[in-house]
């Protein structure tokens, strides 16, 4: 079925339990299973924590909703024609963008609670493959008003988006049943709105481009959705370790227009004005952005804000008390 939305449901669900995922260690490796550096390991495993909402009480041992980890990609950091993949499953692309956890029992400082785990996941790094792809991780619980917080595994963190592609397959009359949700800009500001350096600006721009999914770089393009939908459009942000949460829905929608090869591309932008990041003016704290359309499914782009986006988080959470029974 459809996943749930990152960062909560899309619809009010009374009996839906509120709960925290906290992602809390990335271990990459090689085939072998031994440990290897971030720039070559062709795999990670991911270890993944669910607590009740705002604590760190742990879920019941036997819970049994489906979590599943999700990842979107930067596939050319800093390169001409970057793109970035949205967090699902793409036809013919190497590797997939989505893993069910396994439930596990862990016992640690004698309280025992459960936690997800997920083997072998690919990087996309190594092996022929180029080792300036960044990793967005974040989580999905099925049947949850699920809160994530996000992972970044790239060797370079930042999100460097020099030129998009436009939709190659015109606008959408009609609102997809899924949609991708592709941040495409954050532009740093001060109070006057002129442009500044990461570590300088308090403010951002962020545009959102939505396409009909799948949205494939390459042959396939995509398809823009219609600047008639209804359903709001709201804005994600998470700092450093903490959850994506909604922070407000989109101020206006603009027209993009893009001549090329003798041909005018035109589509809507959803544009999300002023945004604090005064957070990230020390180089010490990161922003992370992701998008959700109230009422649709939507598979979101992660956009990564700080002057030093990579995660630290050396030491995994110590839960409260055990699972009970």
């Amino acid at each position: 079925g459809n996943p749930t939305p990152v960062g909560g449901s899309a619809r009010s669900v009374l009996a839906a339990p509120a709960i925290d995922a906290k992602i809390e260690i990335v271990w990459p490796h090689d085939r072998q299973g031994r440990e290897a550096p971030v720039a070559t390991a062709p795999l990670v495993n991911v270890e993944v924590y669910l607590f009740e909402r705002g604590t760190l009480n742990p879920v019941a041992c036997n819970f049994s909703n489906k979590v599943t980890l999700r990842w979107s990609r930067n596939e050319h950091a800093g390169r001409p024609g970057a793109f970035l993949y949205p967090a699902h499953d793409l036809p013919d692309y190497p590797g997939p963008g989505s893993a069910p956890g396994e439930r596990i029992m862990r016992t640690v400082d004698g309280k025992t609670f459960p936690v997800w785990v997920f083997n072998d996941v690919p990087t996309l790094v190594g092996e022929g493959y180029l080792s300036t792809v960044a990793t967005y991780f974040f989580v999905e619980v099925e049947g949850a008003d699920a809160r994530s917080n996000v992972w970044v595994h790239a060797s370079d963190p930042r999100t460097i988006l020099p030129s998009g592609y436009p939709p190659t397959r015109g606008v959408s009359d009609s609102v997809p049943s899924v949609i991708d949700a592709l941040i495409t800009v954050v532009w740093p500001h001060d109070l006057q709105g002129k442009l500044l350096p990461v570590a300088e600006a308090p403010l951002v721009n962020v545009g959102v481009d939505l396409a009909e999914h799948p949205a494939v770089a390459g042959r396939a393009g995509w398809r823009s959705v219609g600047a008639h939908l209804e359903q709001p459009v709201q804005l994600l942000r998470s700092l450093n370790d903490g959850y994506l949460e909604v922070i407000k829905p989109a101020d206006q929608v603009v027209t993009q227009t893009l001549h090329a090869s003798d041909v005018t591309y035109s589509w809507p932008r959803w544009e999300f004005n002023d945004v604090d990041v005064s957070a990230a003016q020390n180089p010490m704290n990161k922003y992370y952005f992701a998008v959700r359309v109230d009422g649709v499914a939507t598979h979101t782009t992660i956009w990564s804000h700080g002057a030093d986006p990579r995660t630290f988080f050396p030491q995994r959470d110590v839960p409260a008390c055990g699972c009970g029974v």
